[in-house]
């Protein structure tokens, strides 16, 4: 697992990297597969911060900000097998 941060103005990013290799036994149809996998999980997490002022002519400002987040992911895996 490896993890980067990148920060862009008021934008942060996040990267997680997942590696998975498992293996497991199958059988069907009288033959017996063994199956690799390599699994690989991708995390981006986007972090943004927005904000602006409201401002009241010769009265006072008062700023809020408000903030959203998405983050989305997706996986790819490949595997190889062969007959015992």
């Amino acid at each position: 697992m490896s993890t980067t941060t990148t920060t862009t103005n008021n934008t942060t990013y996040f990267f997680y990297h997942y590696f998975y290799f498992y293996c497991y036994f199958y059988n069907n149809n009288n033959y017996n597969y063994y199956y690799y996998y390599y699994y690989y999980y991708y995390y981006y997490y986007y972090y943004y911060y927005y904000y602006y002022y409201y401002y009241f002519y010769y009265y006072y400002y008062y700023y809020y900000y408000y903030y959203y987040y998405y983050h989305h992911y997706y996986y790819y895996y490949y595997y190889y097998y062969y007959y015992l």
